[in-house]
């Protein structure tokens, strides 16, 4: 038998930026919601990641008007969603003062925008003003390390690993000669074993905290080797999440994060558990082949009810074959669709995704019409999602 194995490590690339601004009570005073300073453009060492600082002195929006809210916008042209650890201080004469994050690490892409609506409220910096505005100079500090993983990394769960391994297996030296398979029963105790360890809480190190308060007991071995999202926080000792022992997701309920640590520690998921809630945080999470179990899921499940709905999905998520599909079955059944409450709806809300999914059915339809695509199956549809249709995480 030949056995190996390969090793997939996070590599760091570290970006740290102190903004100094002068005469900052003037800038403050002179300025209105809304209004903002902007930083010089910083990054990488190697040019390849660009960022650029908005301070708005009071507020963005006016709910955040006693706030300072600070922006953090990632302009680079060249790459996609990157994943990074992010923090973001103001320098005092005793030292930093932090601003406390909701999530240790971020996934973004080109032209989002990293949100901290209430970096710092006027009342602290009133109440701390000879330390955090000595010289009338407010110093921010932003310290984020870009979080490099393999990409095309696949994780099988153990029941398919254990499907590729022959039972031991015995000759028999009494009679006629005969294979007799061996633990037979026994061939995915290890996998129920390890499914138990979810299952029943025992030997956990960890605690994952769900929207509504309910606790989960995991393993850090486990999470690591199977999520890169894990992986990336438990390599970090220092983070908060880490020392404590515990992270909380305020979005991620108890019934859709145990459909993902199904996956994460079985590898296999019910049908009914393959929707877009599971979708979702499997993206955020970075577990690509779950993404793609599930994409194929609702591929195959598209129908008149659904359609408009997931096309917006797709479209939203990056989910592109499933957009593709949307448009194709949309083209099979135009007035139908174009007639319901949905497509109505989708039109409101999303006018110009409304707008691409008929000049693409016009399109197609021209082209069959006139005998061009009569050997093909679908077609072939482009999806190019713009910078202001990507999700934007915030604080």
């Amino acid at each position: 038998m030949n056995a190996s194995g390969s090793t997939t490590k996070i590599v760091s690339i570290g970006v740290f930026h102190q903004w100094i601004i002068n005469s900052y009570s003037v800038h403050s005073s002179l300025m209105n919601t809304g209004d903002c300073l902007t930083s010089k453009e910083f990054g990488s060492l190697d040019g390849k990641h660009k960022f650029e600082l908005k301070l708005y002195p009071n507020g963005k929006l006016a709910e955040f008007e006693d706030h300072l809210s600070l922006y953090l916008i990632y302009k680079s042209e060249s790459f996609g969603r990157i994943n990074m650890k992010l923090k973001l201080s103001l320098q005092t004469t005793k030292g930093q003062i932090e601003c406390p994050l909701n999530k240790p690490i971020v996934q973004i892409s080109t032209g989002s925008v990293i949100t901290a609506s209430k970096f710092f409220s006027h009342a602290e910096i009133k109440s701390k003003r000879g330390i955090i505005l000595a010289g009338d100079i407010l110093t921010i500090n932003v310290d984020l390390q870009i979080l490099k993983t393999a990409l095309n990394n696949t994780n099988y769960g153990l029941e398919y690993y254990l499907n590729k391994i022959d039972a031991p297996k015995l000759v028999s030296v009494c009679g006629k000669d005969k294979i007799v398979p061996l633990f037979k029963d026994q061939r995915f105790e290890c996998v129920n074993s390890v499914c138990e360890l979810l299952t029943s809480g025992k030997l956990y190190d960890f605690k994952i905290v769900t929207s509504e308060g309910e606790t989960i007991g995991v393993h850090k071995a486990i999470l690591s080797n199977r999520c890169p999202y894990f992986d990336a926080l438990f390599s970090h000792s220092d983070l908060k999440e880490v020392t404590e022992g515990m992270v909380k997701f305020d979005d991620i309920t108890k019934e859709t994060m145990l459909s993902v640590l199904k996956y994460i520690y079985y590898g296999r998921l019910e049908k009914m558990e393959k929707n877009t809630k599971v979708y979702v945080v499997a993206d955020r999470f970075q577990l690509n082949d779950l993404q793609n179990i599930i994409e194929q899921h609702l591929i195959e499940d598209v129908n008149e009810q659904n359609v408009c709905d997931l096309i917006c999905f797709g479209e939203q998520y990056g989910a592109f074959k499933l957009k593709n599909r949307c448009i194709h079955f949309i083209s099979k059944k135009v007035q139908t669709i174009l007639e319901s409450e949905d497509w109505k709806s989708l039109e409101h809300k999303e006018p110009a995704l409304a707008a691409q999914i008929l000049r693409k059915i016009l399109l197609f339809n021209e082209k069959r019409n006139d005998g061009e695509t009569s050997h093909l199956k679908r077609p072939q549809i482009d999806v190019i999602v713009p910078p202001s249709k990507r999700r934007r995480p915030h604080f």
